[in-house]
């Protein structure tokens, strides 16, 4: 199923304000600060300038990270201390 550009976009913020109801967040921290750097490498090639790219650290232990419709992409901090501090690993 192909979506246009605007039908993407509303899946994504619907998706966006569900998890913010169930997720924590980091912020302005060294590792919120790596996922937006990491983010921001993936926004430059994603060859998608249609997107708002948003990029948050959910504070949980799992191995995860995740890219919504439209670009808010989420990033566990259990992935990050598994990954060390190499973000060449990324």
């Amino acid at each position: 199923m192909l979506l246009d550009s605007g039908e993407e976009m509303a899946l994504g913020l619907e998706a966006q304000a569900e998890i913010a109801k169930t997720e924590n967040f980091e912020t302005g921290t060294a590792r919120a600060k790596r996922v937006e750097r990491i983010g921001k490498r993936i926004a430059a090639v994603a060859d998608r300038d249609d997107f708002t790219w948003e990029f948050y650290t959910v504070v949980k232990s799992e191995l995860n990270a995740f890219c919504l419709p439209g670009g808010k992409i989420y990033f566990y901090t259990g992935m990050l201390d598994f990954l060390g501090k190499d973000d060449a690993l990324v």
